[in-house]
């Protein structure tokens, strides 16, 4: 399992759920299946799940 440190090192502050999240998508390989389940670790169901609603919103994501 990795470990994601949840904080901007250039300012200290800690970076968005949606930032993560993005962050968390482009480092998959694309074109794989993958459950919002495994993003819940980063913060709140709901907020995990806006941010992934707005990765589909801007074309980052498709549904399946």
């Amino acid at each position: 399992m990795k470990v994601h440190i949840n904080q901007n090192v250039s300012t200290g502050e800690s970076m968005s759920v949606a930032a993560l999240a993005r962050q968390r998508v482009h480092r998959m390989k694309r074109g794989i299946p993958f459950s919002i389940s495994g993003f819940y670790s980063l913060g709140s169901r709901a907020s995990v799940q806006q941010a992934m609603s707005r990765l589909v919103k801007e074309g980052l994501l498709v549904r399946v």
